[in-house]
């Protein structure tokens, strides 16, 4: 995992028990820490996050996975 996604959500959901597996849900994560977290992720990896994708990634992995597609389209 990328250490400043890993930061990033340390920071936003203060816990280090996070994995590539682990689940928004398992960390309670409401509206707000996930819009909060987004913007983060927005802002550090220069990615635009669509709110229609963002409601489908259940994992750390998949909001990983989404930021490299993102990254790498032209």
């Amino acid at each position: 995992m990328d250490a400043r996604l890993y930061d990033i959500l340390t920071d936003i959901f203060q816990t280090d028990a996070i994995s590539p597996d682990t689940s928004f849900e398992d960390l309670y994560a409401d509206l707000q820490d996930m819009q909060e977290a987004l913007m983060a992720v927005e802002e550090e990896f220069d990615v635009q996050v669509d709110l229609a994708d963002a409601q489908s990634l259940r994992t750390v992995a998949e909001l990983e996975e989404y930021i490299e597609r993102r990254q790498t389209r032209p």
